[in-house]
């Protein structure tokens, strides 16, 4: 491997690790923000606030033409389903222990091939069926139903694993489409506020 090559692949583990820590402080200051009673809809309203606050510089830069998209409906499909996952896990936050909400929520990409088959018409090797079935039957072993997993809260979470799933195979068809990163995030952070 070059030194080039060297010094990108450290810059994105080091992009990766500040985006793990990042994603951390967030869920504990959902936490938090529970315990101290404010509701869901305004922590994510919060969140997607701060959001696009923080994309005006990228904004201002493409102007309102570099905003135009020719895909509105995946973007809201994105979207929407985007949102959905982030209230299903916001919700989850408060209400159930912060490693168990992470851990359904991280259950999406046992969906995505399910979804990307069904809407992407991409096909899933027999392997891959295998191992989506063992990590469903692996969660559920971690969670332990009798302690819980079938509380409401518990299926929230679950449901935020999905509709991230979602989200993501509509990422990737925009991404497929051409659609820049900054309009996709534009996009999402302008519905969820």
């Amino acid at each position: 491997m070059s030194d080039t090559q060297q010094k990108t692949v450290q810059r994105a583990g080091l992009y990766v690790i500040g985006a793990a820590l990042s994603f951390t402080v967030m869920g504990g200051v959902i936490k938090e923000l529970g315990h101290m009673g404010l509701d869901t809809m305004s922590t994510v309203w919060l969140r997607n606030v701060c959001g696009l606050a923080l994309l005006l510089p990228w904004m201002v830069r493409a102007g309102l033409a570099g905003m135009r998209t020719s895909h509105p409906g995946t973007h809201a499909v994105r979207d929407l389903t985007g949102l959905s996952a982030m209230f299903a896990f916001f919700y989850a936050i408060a209400h159930i222990p912060l490693a168990e909400a992470v851990l359904l929520t991280y259950t999406s990409p046992l969906f995505v091939p399910i979804i990307a088959r069904i809407w992407l018409g991409e096909t899933i090797p027999r392997h891959t069926w295998l191992a989506i079935g063992v990590g469903f039957i692996g969660l559920i072993f971690i969670l332990r139903p009798g302690l819980g997993i079938f509380r409401p809260a518990a299926w929230i979470g679950w449901s935020s694993g999905f509709f991230a799933a979602f989200a993501l195979t509509a990422i990737r068809r925009l991404s497929n489409a051409g659609e820049p990163d900054v309009r996709t995030v534009f996009y999402f952070a302008l519905t969820g506020t």
